[in-house]
């Protein structure tokens, strides 16, 4: 099951006690759907749950059954009002015109909830992410969007976006993407927030969890990381200094390296992997690390000089 499906199940079961709520939320729905008009109203997804619920919101309206639904191959359900009578009678519900030809936001079908003393606009997003939405598994990346195929819808749902604070903006981006006008959010804070205000309070969890998990796993893999590079930093030096030690035992004999560096070149020789801090410590007596790097650097200068 994907994220995006587990918010919108969510979202469908998110309790609206208050009629106006309910009414915001299936205003949403249908006005964000693949059409809204006499003509033509239907809607169009890949979630089983979400043509369930269109269905049931229209019969609910007509007070009848009046949807046909259609599963493509792909698995797309296409769900319409199939007569024009139910078609504006649900037109007439939400106070719309059979003969309005741009969609814009009727602001009249999104009240206040007085019982939880907030706008209705939480529930009417929330049935337009049904419709049109959708958001990215957070272990990926961090991506909610909205479809819209209307240019003023786009507009009204963006500055209806950008005016909720909760606590801060949301901020909210747009864009086109073939026939479609996008809104998206990529901030993990601000697709929180969103997502609490549309009811899905356990998701937007979830997802606040995904992200700690992932910065904790990011940092864990930076810093085996960073210790990865030192340690073979680390052995690459050890085999060099070894390596100029050999060449002076080779060339000049044991007498080659002075007396001070010799107790040294023998714990380098026996421990290739050890780092400068572990030899000054085992030298006796123990040296600062500057005074080993110091030391072996001399020796790699003999060997240079050969």
């Amino acid at each position: 099951m994907s994220f995006s499906f587990e918010v919108k199940n969510e979202l469908i079961n998110a309790p609206r006690n208050f009629d106006g709520a309910h009414h915001a939320f299936s205003y949403g729905v249908f006005l964000f759907a693949g059409a809204f008009r006499k003509g033509l109203m239907y809607l169009r997804t890949e979630n089983t749950r979400v043509a369930e619920l269109y269905a049931e919101l229209a019969e609910s309206i007509v007070g009848r059954p009046c949807t046909d639904s259609v599963k493509s191959r792909s698995g797309v359900y296409t769900v319409s009002v199939a007569e024009e009578k139910d078609r504006l009678k649900i037109l007439k519900n939400f106070g719309c015109s059979e003969n309005e030809i741009k969609l814009r936001i009727n602001r009249s079908n999104i009240g206040y909830d007085m019982s939880e003393d907030r706008s209705c606009e939480g529930a009417f997003l929330a049935g337009a992410f049904l419709s049109c939405g959708m958001i990215t598994d957070p272990q990926r990346n961090y991506r909610l969007e909205f479809l819209v195929g209307y240019k003023n819808l786009c507009t009204d749902i963006l500055k209806m976006l950008r005016d909720i604070e909760v606590p801060d903006p949301i901020e909210p981006k747009q864009t086109v993407r073939k026939s479609n006008y996008v809104i998206y959010i990529k901030n993990s804070r601000n697709i929180e927030d969103t997502l609490t205000f549309m009811g899905a309070g356990m998701s937007a969890l979830s997802l606040m969890e995904t992200k700690v998990y992932k910065d904790i796993r990011n940092k864990v893999n930076r810093i085996s990381n960073c210790e990865s590079a030192n340690l073979d930093k680390t052995l690459d030096a050890g085999f060099k200094q070894v390596e100029a030690i050999n060449k002076i035992k080779s060339v000049l004999g044991e007498e080659g390296i002075p007396e001070n560096l010799r107790e040294l070149a023998r714990l380098r020789l026996e421990n290739p992997q050890m780092s400068l801090t572990q030899l000054a410590s085992e030298l006796n007596p123990p040296i600062s690390r500057s005074g080993v790097n110091h030391r072996l650097n001399k020796l790699l200068k003999i060997a240079q000089e050969l």
